[in-house]
């Protein structure tokens, strides 16, 4: 698992709450899964500064190469997430700027490559503002996202994409859930498939 949340960014502009505590979390509940969901589990977790682009991006590389035919790998993010003006969709890592986001930010095809790279199955939990648009298009949100879906989960990909909005929507924080809401939701799920 490759888990990446910034909340600390390099412009203190775009400083949330809660998306590295998310990572931290989710990551630490798949972990907890050892012996029981996964026969082993190893995690990668990148946060606030250890979650620079090129870092990100090695993260990436890493997660295509890390799991064997009959594994499971998951990549989780939690952060900004953004819509150029062509409606691509762009994961803003620490160093990211958003009037250089070619050059900054982490672009939909590195995600889509690193998860059709995978031999075995793979999970994306994406939890950013805009984050259905992952798939890239600024006025189709469903019908791309449905599209995307239906494309990453394909027989010979087996990606599961789970995300916390659709292409036009906002995803929400609060400090009193202790997670955002996606991760909160998503960490419930984790533990309640242990029992």
């Amino acid at each position: 698992m490759l888990a990446i949340g910034v909340s600390e960014y390099q412009r203190p502009d775009y400083r949330l709450g809660l998306p590295a505590k998310d990572a931290a979390d989710f990551a630490r509940a798949i972990a907890r899964q050892q012996g029981r969901l996964y026969a082993d589990v190893t995690t990668r977790v990148l946060l606030d500064a250890q979650a620079r682009r090129a870092d990100v991006q090695a993260g990436l590389r890493w997660l295509a190469e890390a799991g064997g035919r009959d594994d499971v790998v998951m990549l989780f993010i939690a952060g900004h997430g953004v819509n150029a003006g062509n409606g691509r969709y762009y994961f803003l890592p620490h160093d990211a700027r958003h009037e250089a986001l070619a050059a900054t930010a982490v672009a939909e095809d590195d995600i889509r490559q690193a998860l059709r790279g995978v031999p075995g199955r793979a999970i994306l939990f994406i939890d950013t503002c805009h984050a259905g648009n992952v798939l890239g298009s600024a006025g189709r949100g469903q019908r791309e996202l449905a599209r995307f879906v239906n494309d990453l989960a394909s027989a010979e990909n087996g990606v599961v994409v789970f995300a916390s909005s659709a292409g036009r929507q906002v995803s929400e924080e609060d400090s009193a859930w202790g997670n955002g809401a996606f991760t909160r939701d998503c960490r419930r799920r984790v533990h309640d498939a242990r029992h």
